[in-house]
């Protein structure tokens, strides 16, 4: 929680901006590395939007993204208030994970 937040409080480093674009765009492109997966991209957004987005705009895309983008965005959607906890298992401590949502 405390690091979804610090995108709410403080710009993205270059730095880590540089690997995330680096880290999306190489698996977007790593998935469309068949015959298959292309046409299965353009099938889906032909259905969803009525047209096909060219590779090179999203990869455009995912470049323009800025900082201060990110934490506006991240201020939209991380809000303590808001915040839920699901856990899935025998083990689960009530008192150990109110106070991790508390915290």
């Amino acid at each position: 929680m405390d690091e979804l937040l610090r995108f709410t409080a403080e710009p993205v480093s270059e730095d880590e901006l540089r690997r995330a674009k680096d880290f999306a765009i190489g698996s977007f492109r790593l998935g469309l590395e068949t015959s298959r997966a292309i046409a299965r991209r353009a099938g889906e957004e032909l259905l969803q939007t009525g047209e096909i987005e060219p590779i090179e705009q999203v990869v455009a895309g995912l470049e323009a993204v800025t900082p201060v983008e990110i934490e506006r965005v991240a201020q939209r959607l991380f809000q303590p208030e808001r915040f839920v906890l699901a856990v899935v298992g025998p083990q689960a401590d009530d008192e150990a994970l109110a106070r991790i949502i508390s915290a």
